[in-house]
C-alpha cells in the first residue's frame, strides 16, 4: 500500500488534491526531459532538507486509473508528508506548465524496488 500525498496541478496545486492510500501503482519508467531535470534539480535541496533519502520522477499506473500519471515517488526517511508537499510547490508550479500535474507517492521498500526496476533516483543520498 502506498501512502498518496497529493495531485498537484501547475496553476492551483490544490487542485484536485487528494490525501489518502493507494492499493497498487505500476512503475512504467521514468519521467525526463528538459522540464523535468530543471524540476529534479529545483527539487533536490527541498527533499534533502525534509530527510528524503531518494527520490523517483517516474510514469506510473495507479489502481482504478485509467491513464498513466507522473509521480514523484519518495522513499520513506523523514516520513514526508504535507509540509514537503507545500515545499515543493513554487518550484513545481514555476516550471511545469498549467494543465501539468504530478502525484506524490511514500514507497515502502518493496514498492521501491519495483519502482527501481525501471527508474533510476535523481535524489540518492543513502
Amino acid at each position: 500500500m502506498f501512502k498518496r500525498l497529493l495531485k498537484l496541478s501547475g496553476l492551483d496545486p490544490r487542485n484536485g488534491a487528494q490525501v489518502g492510500h493507494v492499493d497498487d501503482v505500476h512503475f512504467l519508467g521514468e519521467q525526463d526531459g528538459p522540464a523535468e531535470q530543471l524540476l529534479k534539480a529545483e527539487w533536490i535541496p527541498v527533499l534533502r532538507r525534509h530527510g528524503v533519502p531518494r527520490a523517483y520522477l517516474a510514469r506510473a499506473q495507479l489502481a482504478g486509473a485509467t491513464s498513466p500519471t507522473i509521480a514523484l515517488a519518495m522513499a520513506k526517511g523523514a516520513s514526508p508528508d504535507l509540509d514537503v508537499v507545500n515545499d515543493l510547490v513554487p518550484a513545481f508550479r514555476a516550471v511545469m506548465a498549467g494543465s501539468e500535474f504530478v502525484d506524490m507517492l511514500v514507497l515502502s521498500d518493496h514498492n521501491e524496488a519495483e519502482c527501481a526496476r525501471v527508474c533510476k533516483p535523481f535524489l540518492h543520498d543513502v
